[in-house]
This record gives structure tokens, sequence and C-alpha cells, in this order.
């Protein structure tokens, strides 16, 4: 079911990509290339090494990060919607470290962080009424794939006994892995010429599965704040 989920939405993206030059050609649509850049922010765990006490559990999270994205809109003869296909990359930390330190701190309560990738691409509709002005209120709603890649830490070049303990599950858990993505957001552009400046604020939601016996995933609840510019397309 998962993969079939997964194959479905990279059609869409396939098709939507496919489309808009397809539609630049006609008078009544138009395409406008967008850049931006913004803020992650994870609001939960991705999952957590599951052990004989709370204290020995080990939570992991992904830090806060800096993305970057490019993509198209399409906006045809209905001035109540526009479609986007985007693709976005972000380089960030997987934390971990055990349960019982998001209670209380000590020298039990070192952290380790594991490099991350992620990379992806999304289809949006943004729904708004066009009322004329240089002001442009919308929502968005979404739906794409977003991949995780994790770098190979070796573990028994970490001396800290707190450290290597962490270590070893969390590789295991670590596994790269690529998955469904919702979206849902509000944004307000303003135009400036030619140009768009944009604000937006998009909730994504997703699931990460955790690797290893002990590994458990959960469901990833994130947002994302970011700044763009539209310009003409061809």
């Amino acid at each position: 079911m998962r993969r079939a989920v997964e194959t479905t939405g990279l059609i869409l993206l396939a098709s939507l990509t496919w489309i808009a030059p397809s539609a630049a050609q006609t008078s009544d649509w138009t395409v406008q290339l967008e850049g931006k850049v913004g803020v992650f922010k994870a609001t939960r765990d991705i999952g957590k090494i599951l052990g004989s006490e709370v204290q020995t559990q080990i939570k992991t999270v992904l830090r806060a990060a800096p993305v970057f994205g490019v993509g198209f809109l399409l906006r045809g003869p209905s001035p109540s919607f526009t479609l986007r296909g985007s693709a976005a990359y972000m380089s960030t930390d997987a934390r971990g470290q055990y349960g019982g330190c998001s209670v209380v701190s000590g020298p039990g309560c070192a952290h380790l962080d594991i490099p991350a990738t992620s990379v992806q691409g999304t289809v949006d509709i943004l729904l708004h009424r066009d009322g004329g002005g240089a002001t442009l209120k919308y929502f968005i709603a979404g739906l794409g794939i977003r991949s995780y890649s994790f770098d190979e830490v070796e573990c028994r070049g970490i001396e800290d006994p707190i450290l290597f303990n962490v270590c070893s599950p969390m590789t295991e858990f670590l596994a790269d892995q690529k998955g469904l993505l919702g979206r849902l957001g509000v944004g307000i552009q303003r135009s400036v010429g030619p140009m768009g400046l944009t604000v937006e604020v998009v909730d994504q939601v997703g699931s990460f599965e955790g690797a290893g016996a002990q590994g458990e995933g959960g469901i990833q609840n994130d947002f994302v704040v970011s700044v763009g510019a539209t310009f003409p397309g061809r």
C-alpha cells in the first residue's frame, strides 16, 4: 500500500512537470518560477529506541535547519487557485540522547549528532481569492515524497561511554528511507513589478520508520517558515 501511494505521488509530480511547459503555450495559462529559503523546525521526535526503562530509551529528533527550495507556479484561467510543483533540500543533524534527559540534565545526558540530509518533492494547490490588488493571501494544501539519508558513523572511535552506548543503536535505527508527506499552510504574496515576494508557514506531516529490533518510529509534525520570490516564466 505504501509503495503504491509513493508511486502515485511521483506520478503526480511528473505529470505537473510535463503539463507546465505545454500549458504555458496557451494564453489562458501563465508560469512563474520560484525560489525560497526557510527554516525547518520539528515538533516531535522522529522515534525512539526502546529500553527497559524510560531513562534507558534513546529519543531522536531532527534539529532545526535551513531549507532551500525551487519550483514553478502554474496559474490557469480560474482566479481561485494555483498549482505549484517544487523541490526542497535540507541538511541537518539527528540528535539522540537518553529519554530521561528531557526531564533532568547531568553528566549522563550527553547527546550524539549524526548528520542527515532530506530532499522532498511536492505538489501544492494554492487556494486564493484574487481581488486584483498587489497583495494575495492564500491557503496551501499539498502532497509529496520526502527522503532521508544519514551519514555513517564509526562508533568504535567514540571514547565517551555514554555516547558510545547511544551511537550503536542510533546508527541501526536511522535507516535511509522515503515516505509520503502531507502539507497544510498559509501564505501571502506581494507583487513588486513583475516579481512577487512571498512569506509562507507550512505544517508538514509524515512518518518515520525506525529500523533495528528496538527501534520505534513515529508520526512527524514539522513546521517550515519561508520567504521567497517568484519570477515570470518564459
